[in-house]
């Protein structure tokens, strides 16, 4: 057969060409991915030495390796305690697992695309669509660490879904169970989805057959037996592992108010999403009957998604609810979109014009929003000249066997300076053992006069403030001049 009657045998109704792209071009299309992700680390890396917020937490609690560290999972900072085995303390080390995180995640994107036998136009669809995700676009390439991480399993998950409606062997179970259980470790809310995700198999006849067998409590028992042991620590451990829940605000008696407030955050994630949603519609959409099905189930996964939150919301009174809790819930809105859109040539060149602008000025926006804080009066956490600081305070006191910060930021910033000190913050449970040696409290509060600060100090180390006197450094902000930060620190030596 000629090739261009092979070319139009694969056109669809629609005039489009419904053939999956070779394997190359799907390479090629994440190496595109990859190097624009990892464009964004490193001008940020190169802007700043200050690390964000996130970035701190792991900078503090990657010290040790244990079963759970306060109010999150411990799957990310067991990865960053062994990236920093050979690497030490470092920023850049923690921006390249990121840049594996980010990408690995849009590389499960295509994959699951390939898996529903997209054409090329539905590929870019889904890529471009993930752009108008600001919790994707923005915030995880800024500082997010927990919920990144999560959303690639969530990804992979529904990646080996699909593969298992196609192959249910024992193998692919036994993976799928090995996949949820680094989830759970990954982040609590992954929980819920894989909740949405049996459900929504459950309720799509493909997919039922093929998930519901003998295998799959194969697949719940390896899932269960990788979260036992960090469960054994958390109900040890019940208020460090629970003090998350105080985000959310949980209030009896008002759930409809949780409801508005859910409805509220799933539009806020989804903006402007679902504006370009909008924008690519257009003509009928006619699919093969293979990518019929898989929209079918995806489609039943976003409403069992928004009904499993839903409930949730109703069970805990949940009044908070922060757009990034949806991002390993709602990650795979981008392929509904690729499934649901049929535009014109006009439209689609016009969504991937305004995509390819936004990914560009997104680029531009990461390190300038530091870059001209000067101009702008708006600093942000990386104008902190933490590094700076930390120089003069080296020239005074040397290296200290243990820092006392006053704050996770603080914290997370000297260990960045001092790598061989033991950085101890209220944020994080202190050491049952707290070594010997030369002890520095530091604070940005003036003398520490933090109540918070000096009750946990005089707790965990015994160490009453009034009886220290105080010394300061003070330098100008990173790009902004007429800004000043001051450290206050004290230090003693503690035989």
């Amino acid at each position: 057969m000629r090739k261009a009657d092979q070319r139009k045998q694969a056109m669809n109704p629609n005039g489009e060409d419904q053939r999956k792209p070779p394997r190359f071009t799907l390479y090629k299309l994440w190496f595109y991915v990859l190097a624009y992700i990892a464009l964004n680390a490193f001008s940020q890396f190169l802007t700043s030495p200050t690390a964000e917020l996130d970035q701190s937490e792991q900078l503090v609690l990657s010290q040790s390796l244990q079963l759970g560290y306060a109010s999150h999972p411990p799957l990310y900072t067991w990865i960053a305690f062994g990236v920093f085995i050979f690497t030490g303390p470092s920023l850049l080390a923690l921006l390249v697992v990121k840049i594996l995180i980010l990408s690995s995640l849009m590389g499960l994107l295509i994959a699951v695309g390939r898996e529903f036998e997209f054409s090329e136009r539905q590929h870019l669809i889904a890529i471009i669509g993930v752009i108008f995700i600001p919790q994707f676009i923005w915030e995880s390439q800024r500082d997010l660490t927990h919920s990144s991480l999560a959303t690639m399993f969530a990804a992979a998950a529904l990646l080996q879904t699909a593969r298992l409606s196609r192959n249910p062997s024992v193998r692919n179970y036994a993976l799928l169970g090995l996949i949820a259980g680094f989830g759970v470790l990954s982040k609590y809310n992954f929980l819920i989805y894989c909740l949405g995700l049996l459900l929504a198999a459950a309720f799509t006849p493909q997919y039922r057959k093929a998930v519901f067998r003998l295998p799959l409590l194969l697949s719940i028992a390896i899932t269960v037996a990788m979260a036992i042991p960090h469960a054994v620590w958390a109900s040890s451990h019940i208020a460090a592992a629970a003090s998350s829940l105080h985000k959310i605000e949980s209030i009896s008696g008002k759930p409809l108010l949780g409801i508005g407030k859910t409805f509220a955050a799933v539009l806020v994630f989804l903006t402007p999403f679902w504006l370009a949603a909008v924008f690519l519609a257009g003509r009928k959409i006619l699919l093969p009957v293979a990518q019929a099905g898989y929209r079918l189930f995806l489609s039943r996964l976003f409403l069992v998604m928004l009904g499993v939150i839903l409930l949730f919301v109703l069970l805990s009174g949940a009044q908070k609810i922060k757009d990034r809790w949806f991002q390993p819930l709602l990650f795979f809105t981008p392929l509904l979109l690729a499934l649901y859109s049929a535009p014109s040539p006009k439209r689609l060149r016009q969504f991937y014009g305004i995509g390819i602008v936004c990914a560009l000025l997104i680029s531009v926006a990461l390190p300038m929003r530091t870059i001209l804080a000067g101009y702008t009066e708006r600093t942000n956490r990386l104008n902190i000249p933490f590094k700076a600081s930390a120089a003069k305070l080296s020239q005074s006191i040397g290296s200290p066997a243990v820092i006392f910060a006053e704050n996770r930021l603080l914290g997370g910033n000297m260990r960045l300076a001092f790598p061989s000190a033991a950085v101890i913050t209220p944020d994080e449970p202190a050491p049952a053992r707290i070594p010997s040696g030369k002890w520095v409290i530091l604070c940005e509060t003036i003398n520490g006069q933090n109540q918070e600060f000096r009750e946990w100090l005089k707790k965990q180390a015994h160490i009453d403030l009034k009886d220290l006197s105080f010394d300061s450094i003070t330098q100008t902000y990173y790009y902004s001049q007429d800004r000043k930060y001051s450290l206050y620190w004290s230090a003693m030596n503690q035989p």
